[in-house]
């Protein structure tokens, strides 16, 4: 007979990726959701984020209305 897995619990690593999850709509000027976070509170991984994606949309010529 199978036993019962043991009760995952979260861990600093997995809190991390959540934040970075949530945070994915966060808009430097606290205009985004959920939290409405701004600024330096965004985690440092998303700020990242939106950096890479503007320069990859600057090199395939992408027009932003």
């Amino acid at each position: 007979m199978l036993e019962k897995p043991e009760r995952l619990t979260a861990t600093n690593e997995f809190t991390n990726i959540a934040k970075g999850v949530l945070s994915h709509h966060e808009r430097w000027d606290g205009t985004g959701y959920p939290s409405g976070i701004k600024g330096h509170e965004i985690p440092i991984t998303k700020q990242y984020d939106h950096l890479f994606l503007l320069f990859y949309l600057i090199s395939i010529n992408y027009v932003i209305i």
